[in-house]
């Protein structure tokens, strides 16, 4: 199972589908577009983007989305276990255990430092 606030979801459950659709549609990165594949056995989330990351990584925008879009999905989704972002030129992959849930990322966002950081979090292909 896999659980929201104040709500359990299967993973198969087409109510859980269209949560994260609308949520990822809500997200940094849906502007390119992406399909998503969960991975119910594992407690995964795998969503394939429509872009290549180093095309459009001006500003560190991508890395900024992954990290932002990471902490979110795993704040929404409480036994969610790992994501992993595929792009044409790449993948990235974080756990949970991974992640920087306890920090402020609205404030640090736009710290390219902080970003640079973060991304050593993730495992790439």
């Amino acid at each position: 199972m896999i659980s929201k606030r104040n709500q359990k979801c299967t993973f198969l459950n087409d109510h859980l589908c269209t949560y994260l659709d609308y949520h990822l549609y809500v997200l940094p990165l849906s502007e390119y577009g992406y399909v998503f594949e969960i991975d119910s056995k594992g407690c995964g989330l795998i969503v394939d983007y429509h872009c290549t990351d180093w095309y459009n990584n001006e500003n560190l925008y991508i890395n900024k989305a992954l990290v932002y879009n990471s902490v979110s999905l795993f704040k929404l989704i409480d036994n969610l276990e790992y994501i992993t972002f595929n792009f044409s030129g790449s993948s990235y992959t974080i756990t949970r255990e991974h992640c920087p849930l306890n920090k402020n990322i609205e404030q640090k966002i736009n710290d390219n430092e902080f970003i640079s950081e973060m991304m050593k979090l993730f495992e790439t292909n």
